[in-house]
C-alpha cells in the first residue's frame, strides 16, 4: 500500500497517537521514509509536540501550586462563612480565630463576611413590614372576602421584590470581594 502526501498529513496526527491500523502505519513509516518534505513536516510536528509536552509539564507545575492555593483560601472562605454563621465546633473555631489573628487576608475577609452579614440584617429591619402581609393575604384568600385584597398583594409584591433586590446586591458585593 502507498500513501500520498496528502494522506500522510491527514494521517500524521493518527501515528503519533498511536491510532494506525499496522498495515497504515507500515506504508506511513515507508512513506516517511521516501518523501524528504513529508520528514521535514514530520519532524516539524515532532517538536512541536515535544514542545508543547514540555511547556505543559511545566505549566502543570505551577497549576498544582495555584490550584493549591486556590483550595486553600476556598476552604478558608468556606470557615470563615461557618464561622460567622457559629457553625464551627470549639477546636475548629479556636484554629480559625488563629488564622484570622495571623493572616491578613483572612482577616480581611472576615471583616467583609461580618459587614455583609450586619448590612443584611440592618436592611432588613428597615424593610421588613410592620403587618405581617403573607398571613394577610392567605387569611383573605382562605376567608374569601375581596375588599383590601389587591392593594394588600401588591404592597406585598413590592416588598417582596424590594427584598429580593437588597439580597442580590448584597450577594453581588459579596462574591465580588
Amino acid at each position: 500500500m502507498k500513501i500520498n502526501c496528502e494522506q500522510f498529513e491527514t494521517l500524521m496526527q493518527f501515528y503519533f497517537n498511536d491510532d494506525l491500523k499496522p498495515i497504515i502505519k507500515t506504508a506511513f513509516e515507508e512513506h516517511l521514509f521516501d518523501c524528504k518534505d513529508c520528514r521535514k513536516k514530520y519532524n516539524a510536528f515532532k517538536q512541536i509536540i515535544q514542545d508543547l509536552r514540555d511547556s505543559y509539564a511545566r505549566f502543570a507545575t505551577n497549576e498544582g501550586s495555584v490550584a493549591l492555593k486556590n483550595r486553600e483560601e476556598q476552604s478558608i472562605n468556606t470557615e470563615i462563612s461557618a464561622y460567622a454563621d457559629n457553625e464551627l465546633d470549639l477546636n475548629e473555631n479556636i484554629k480559625l480565630k488563629k488564622l484570622i489573628i495571623n493572616k491578613p487576608s483572612a482577616r480581611k475577609k472576615f471583616e467583609n463576611i461580618i459587614s455583609l452579614r450586619e448590612l443584611l440584617r440592618n436592611s432588613f429591619e428597615k424593610t421588613r413590614p410592620e403587618e405581617d402581609f403573607s398571613k394577610k393575604i392567605v387569611q383573605t384568600m382562605s376567608s374569601g372576602k375581596k375588599n383590601n385584597s389587591k392593594r394588600d398583594i401588591v404592597y406585598a409584591l413590592i416588598s417582596f421584590v424590594s427584598l429580593s433586590c437588597i439580597w442580590i446586591v448584597m450577594l453581588v458585593f459579596a462574591i465580588g470581594n
